[in-house]
């Protein structure tokens, strides 16, 4: 990630993939538990397929520098 940001940006850039995995690891569990309470095991799984595509899509047309 350092490599891939412009000088001049590296700082933030290296905040904001703070601050992100710091998100993530918050809501994840949080996230996955009400998946489990509603439809059992199998449902953290396409919960997970479910965000995965929806980061990947928003990540390909995301435009950020």
């Amino acid at each position: 990630l350092a490599e891939l940001s412009p000088r001049q940006y590296l700082a933030s850039v290296m905040s904001v993939n703070g601050t992100f995995f710091g998100i993530g690891q918050t809501l994840g569990p949080v996230m996955m538990g009400l998946a489990f309470a509603m439809g059992g095991i199998n449902s953290v799984f396409f919960a997970g397929v479910g965000f995965a595509i929806a980061v990947s899509i928003i990540f390909r047309y995301c435009v950020c520098m």
